[in-house]
């Protein structure tokens, strides 16, 4: 993004995701949430933990 994460508030979080649909979750394992977006090629996942570096 070019940003660093701690620049970055949940508000801010939450606005590029609306906008790049970008969807944050905290699990990756969750494979009910990949079942339900998979084939779309503009969705871009990323693990909302490991983006914080709180992992």
């Amino acid at each position: 993004m070019g940003i660093g994460a701690s620049e970055l508030t949940l508000a801010q979080l939450a606005a590029i995701g609306a906008y790049s649909n970008v969807i944050f979750f905290n699990d990756a394992t969750d494979s009910d949430l990949l079942k339900t977006i998979v084939g779309s090629p503009r969705t871009i996942l990323i693990n909302l933990a490991q983006l914080l570096n709180i992992a």
